[in-house]
């Protein structure tokens, strides 16, 4: 069995290290390791429990890619799959220098999880961009998690007909996710990290706006933002936002509420929104690639154009879900079926496993 090693420049909460984590578990120890940052939740985890490089959080050094070249040479890894923007610059490289030393190649794939280069202005967006069109001559295959993104990859001109593969994000798919919701209360909730493109700044309008609508927002995430709206909720004074930074638990919170709000500027295929279609929430977010995949305007959610000016239409939608019991319920239940029909996990497994077999 070929020796994979995924490579993550992130550990912390969020939808990239948990879709790592959901491979990490579902393969054989023997046949995986990883390399990635030491952070809670997983980092610790992943270090304790499989093969495992340390990486630094979000970074890169050439003294951690020479010693993550050893690494997988000592371990006879055969693939790498990196993920995110910052580890495929690593596992480019990687097979940059076996390229120079006249060594064995290995095989890279890279999964996207979203252009980010695309949200970045001036120099910064034609670097980044500038990076992934020359890294794809290092590339074996490109994963796209959406087709929305695949359709991005095309835009920018980094596709490749026998290269690029398009595998769904999945989750696990409980047996059963139904349940009665507390209906005293009526709360939205937000998963995400607190960076500038999950475009947190509009989901705190939204719930500012609404403070007079007996609605509780709720924040879970962290991230380099959360201190500044942390700050400003203090200033602002508003009781019924509550900003719960990092939690282990987020599927209780899933079921607490009554509708899931993201507001990103740019997705792949939302972890956060799948696990909220598979509590069976109805799902309000920005009008954006990947986004457009999960939800089915007015089947199971609603979808908003960023390009709408304020915050009013977000607010209609929050109230109709408010006030229409039947409705939210119809819809929760649609969300539930469209994940177990098309996102489950081992769909998603074994698609990748094809992958890997191609390459060896």
């Amino acid at each position: 069995m070929s020796k994979i090693c995924f490579i993550t420049l992130r550990s912390d909460i969020g939808g990239g290290p948990k879709h790592i984590d959901m491979l990490l578990e579902a393969s054989k120890k023997e046949s995986i390791c990883i390399a990635s940052p030491l952070d809670a939740p997983y980092g610790k985890k992943w270090a304790e429990n499989y093969i495992h490089y340390p990486l630094t959080h979000r970074s890169f050094s050439f003294r951690s890619l020479w010693g993550l070249y050893h690494f997988l040479k000592e371990n006879k890894v055969e693939i790498v799959h990196s993920h995110g923007f910052g580890a495929g610059i690593y596992s480019r490289l990687l097979r940059f220098l076996e390229f120079l030393f006249f060594c064995r190649q290995l095989k890279i794939v890279h999964t996207y999880h979203g252009l980010h280069f695309t949200t970045k202005t001036g120099f910064l967006k034609y670097l980044y961009y500038s990076i992934e069109k020359i890294f794809m001559l290092l590339t074996d295959r490109f994963v796209c998690v959406s087709e929305g993104e695949k359709q991005r990859v095309i835009q920018w001109k980094l596709y490749h007909s026998t290269k690029t593969k398009l595998i769904l994000n999945g989750i696990p798919i409980h047996q059963d996710s139904s349940f009665l919701r507390n209906q005293s209360y009526f709360q939205v909730l937000f998963v995400g990290r607190f960076v500038s493109f999950k475009n947190v700044d509009l989901a705190y309008e939204i719930g500012k706006n609404m403070m007079n609508e007996g609605i509780r927002f709720v924040f879970v995430g962290g991230g380099e933002l959360f201190d500044f709206f942390k700050e400003k909720l203090q200033k602002d004074r508003l009781s019924h936002i509550v900003l719960e930074g990092e939690k282990n638990n987020v599927e209780e919170y899933l079921k607490e509420s009554h509708v899931f709000l993201n507001t990103s500027f740019v997705e792949g295929l939302s972890i956060g929104v799948l696990e909220a279609m598979e509590k069976g929430l109805p799902i309000l977010v920005s009008d954006v690639e990947g986004n457009r995949e999960l939800v089915i305007e007015g089947k199971n959610g609603y979808r908003v154009a960023l390009d709408n000016k304020g915050t009013r239409i977000w607010e209609e939608r929050i109230k109709i879900l408010r006030d229409d019991f039947r409705l939210r319920e119809k819809m929760g239940s649609a969300s539930m079926a469209y994940v177990r029909e098309k996102y489950a996990f081992p769909l998603m497994k074994k698609k990748l496993d094809d992958l890997y077999a191609e390459l060896i």
